[in-house]
Order: C-alpha cells, then structure tokens, then sequence
C-alpha cells in the first residue's frame, strides 16, 4: 500500500545572527599562544577565555574576541564554576590590575591591534 504525497514542511523564519561581533581567529592564536595562564602562569593546556562580564553576551553567546584571556584549562574551568565576578576579583587582588587592563593592554598589543581599534570606534562608541 503505498502513501500519500508528503506535505512540503513550511520553512522555518531563521534568527538573525548578532550583528557587530567582533571574531578573530588570528587574535584568539596570539593570545593563547603568545602567553602563560593569567591567574597561574601554567603553560599547560592554554586555552583562549572570553571574559562575560558586562558582555551582554549569554547562553551560547559568545562576548566578543577583544574580551578574551589565556587561561590553563584547570583555570579555565574555575572561572566557570566560581563565577566571573569572584573569578576576576581575585585576579585584581593577586596581580595589581583589573581584567579590564590586562584586555586592554592585550588588545593594544595584538597583530590585530589596528581592526581591534577600529571595531571599538564603529561599535563601542556608538
């Protein structure tokens, strides 16, 4: 016995990709391959962290590639289960500067400085 013809399935409306995110394949490699663990200093199992903090990024939302760190991945994973604030807040008391500087001064210094400044004037600054 044969069946029916299928219905055509009604095409689901696609969500809009985030607009403006800045991505750099070449920034993450430099900074994960350039540098030690932030927290620790380990050069073991140095994995690229994006920092969520003020981000507006969520569930299966990445922040943007500037916000991003080197982190081993022991520490990788206590930024998780801590939480950022605690996480960060602890960086700040062991080394002097926020994590704010620490991006900044990575940024400032990455062979993709020159798109990093350009991205922030186009989308930071409105």
């Amino acid at each position: 016995m044969a069946l029916p013809q299928r219905a055509p399935k009604p095409e689901k409306p696609k969500r809009e990709k985030r607009d403006g995110r800045f991505k750099s394949q070449k920034h993450r490699d430099w900074v994960r391959k350039e540098f030690a663990c932030v927290m620790c200093g380990s050069t073991v199992g140095r994995e690229f962290a994006h920092v969520r903090i003020g981000s507006h990024a969520g569930i299966a939302r990445k922040p943007d590639d500037l916000r991003g760190v080197v982190l081993c991945a022991a520490d990788h994973k206590r930024q998780h289960d801590i939480g950022e604030e605690t996480f960060w807040a602890e960086y700040e008391r062991r080394h002097g500067q926020t994590v704010w500087q620490l991006i900044d001064s990575l940024c400032a210094a990455s062979p993709v400085a020159h798109e990093i400044r350009q991205w922030r004037i186009e989308h930071e600054n409105g």
